[in-house]
């Protein structure tokens, strides 16, 4: 069995009835393929998902199958059976072309607007590609994060990669953390005062020159 730990995985000798225990929660191997075929179908690539591997972080929390076709791998929840990314390498791929930042994010819309069903819901906030100039890049990535009125939330958001001229995936990575629409329990000017009362107890000598405070979305620890 795989275990993530950090940006890696490794081999955690488990006993049969343990693994079968870890499995319990998560989908079957062969829905897991049914479910990759469907990304496939929807992203137009003319693979068949023939290899699948569960891999579970080290705290168990965490389960993913990782399904292979061809050079795509698809990421499906192992437990919610939901689509998590698609990875595509440009191997054997057309990456001649190129485009300028205006005409990539005319692409980047096209393409969530094309995948993502509730993508009115969601805004471009990033937009680079892989090299230091327009001239020389060959992947183009957008960050696209969900709207709750002016709050952006980071952990709801979708990361593409596309070959420039083309159009053609080269990732697409689904983060789906949802908002709790809590309340707010202090005003903007109660927080700058805590902040400076905090920061008097810490370092009571010390003068401050400017504080500034919004308010954003976080996860839970």
């Amino acid at each position: 069995i795989n275990i993530k730990r950090g940006d890696g995985y490794y081999i955690l000798e488990k006993t049969q009835e343990e693994i079968d225990e870890e499995l319990k929660s998560c989908i079957s191997k062969e829905q897991a393929m049914e479910k990759a075929q469907e990304v496939l179908k929807k992203f137009n690539i003319d693979e068949e998902a023939k290899i699948a591997n569960i891999l579970i972080d080290s705290t168990g929390a965490e389960k993913t199958w990782r399904v292979y076709a061809g050079f795509a791998s698809i990421s499906i929840d192992a437990e919610t059976g939901a689509f998590k990314s698609l990875g595509i390498p440009t191997t054997g791929r057309d990456i001649t072309k190129r485009s300028t930042k205006e005409e990539a994010l005319q692409v980047a819309n096209d393409i969530l607007n094309k995948y993502q069903e509730d993508a009115e819901n969601y805004e471009i906030v990033k937009l680079n590609n892989n090299m230091e100039s327009e001239e020389d890049a060959y992947i183009w990535y957008a960050t696209s994060e969900k709207k709750y009125g002016e709050l952006y939330n980071h952990y709801e958001s979708i990361n593409i990669g596309w070959i420039p001229g083309t159009n053609e995936i080269y990732q697409y990575v689904i983060e789906n953390k949802e908002y709790e629409n809590n309340p707010e329990e202090i005003t903007k000017d109660e927080a700058i005062q805590i902040a400076e009362q905090k920061d008097k107890e810490i370092e009571p000598n010390a003068k401050i020159k400017e504080i500034k405070a919004d308010i954003r979305i976080e996860k839970m620890n």
